[in-house]
């Protein structure tokens, strides 16, 4: 099996830190992280047509395969031995209650196994104007959840077994194995979806998110709760905490956390020091610090439901922690004749990539003219965005498609 490791060697200062130590009782334990499963549940999918295939044009995930791509995450899960598993949130293509509570099932042999499994909502999950059945060349909507729902179906998935619920949003603390603490963050904006069902001007399910300042302030004393009872805490949110690449705020605004900066400064002040994430659909790990001394890690996993269809796999040990990358390899799905998974996943990514590249640049087109100098803007002209599209598709698509699964897959390198 492919992997990836990444070691944090906790003797260091720096990374004792990260661990947050509060306790001289020695953790040891094994974590499966997976994330944005958006698991799509088989009767959505009634008949294959231009419907879906619009859907999938601006984001090839892998929807049809996704419940091969989850049982097949699950089985390797099983396989590890893990004693916890984190799942940051888009558990759903769109927040459909058949897909939630076939999330719920697919999950259970993990559980049956004594595996303590956390969840947290996605931008995708709850409320959404998006849960639709495909029908061809048409969509009809089917019944999403509200943020009471999710916190039902996923009972026995953290929120039946809480140290600690906020009463503004779906964030909780967990205490899976004695000693360490998961504070498990809700950060998405599904109060503010609209509906045109419910006579709003649009169907919008917001990408974005934020902390409440009410769940701030609730953060802040679970944390000094968990230092005084000299718990080690971890972290989970779905959005990005930390820029992973140059500009992220800028052309990637809503996988960020809102006041990111502001943020990343109240988890290293409070003393949490390490948070896993999704939302990107890339593997990576980011840090900042502050001029105290403390820093703040962001490991965050990439989509299983995009190549290269990633999964971590945690050891925390004393005062080590080793990070290591996975990949699934095989499901139970036909596939072309002589094609391996992985070759198929990269090729849903090449498939609709000129469309997807289309879709960002005239998303992105009015924010360019900011990064051409002031003493250039009389004389050199940004094409219009049509005309923009076209050059770059004809001159740099195959680069930047390289560049894309080179970022999905978590590595600065191109692939060969």
């Amino acid at each position: 099996m492919k992997r990836v490791a990444y070691f944090l060697f906790l003797a260091s200062s720096l990374f004792l830190s990260s661990l947050n130590f509060m306790t001289a009782q020695t953790i040891k334990t094994k974590i499966g992280v997976i994330s944005d499963l958006h698991y799509t549940h088989p009767s959505l999918i009634v008949e294959k047509g231009a419907a879906l295939e619009n859907y999938l044009s601006n984001d090839r995930k892998l929807l049809v395969e996704s419940e091969a791509i989850l049982k097949e995450t699950v089985a390797n899960l099983l396989e590890e031995n893990v004693n916890i598993v984190l799942i940051p949130g888009d558990l759903t293509k769109d927040g459909e209650k058949v897909s939630h509570r076939g999330v719920a099932h697919l999950l259970k042999p993990l559980r049956e196994k004594g595996i303590k499994i956390l969840v947290i909502p996605g931008n995708h999950d709850i409320n959404n104007p998006e849960a639709v059945r495909f029908h061809g060349d048409s969509t009809q909507q089917v019944e999403t959840i509200s943020d009471e729902e999710f916190a039902e179906i996923y009972t026995d998935y953290g929120y039946g077994n809480t140290i600690s619920r906020d009463k503004h949003s779906l964030s909780y603390v967990s205490e899976p194995v004695d000693g360490l603490r998961i504070l498990c963050l809700d950060a998405c904006k599904y109060d503010q979806n609209t509906f045109v069902s419910l006579e709003d001007s649009h169907d919008e399910c917001i990408t974005g998110g934020a902390l409440k300042p009410e769940t701030v302030e609730w953060l802040r004393t679970e944390m000094q709760v968990a230092r005084i009872l000299g718990k080690q805490v971890l972290g989970m949110i779905h959005h990005n905490v930390i820029e992973h690449f140059a500009y992220q705020s800028v052309f990637a605004t809503p996988y960020l956390v809102d006041d990111f900066t502001k943020v990343q400064q109240y988890f290293m002040e409070y003393g949490l020091n390490i948070i896993f994430t999704g939302h990107f659909h890339s593997s990576d790990i980011a840090r900042v610090s502050n001029p105290y001394g403390q820093s703040l890690h962001e490991i965050e996993t990439g989509s299983i439901v995009t190549y290269p269809c990633p999964y971590r796999i945690i050891d925390i040990n004393g005062e080590n922690m080793a990070i290591e990358t996975k990949y699934i390899e095989h499901i139970d799905y036909p596939l072309p004749e002589g094609m391996d998974f992985q070759t198929y996943a990269a090729q849903q990514i090449e498939r609709g990539f000129n469309e997807m590249l289309r879709g960002f640049i005239h998303e992105y087109y009015p924010t360019f003219h900011a990064y051409v100098p002031r003493w250039a803007r009389s004389f050199v002209t940004i094409p219009h965005a049509e005309e923009l599209t076209d050059i770059v598709m004809s001159h740099l698509s195959p680069s930047a498609l390289n560049m894309l699964l080179a970022h999905y897959r978590g590595n600065e390198n191109l692939l060969d």
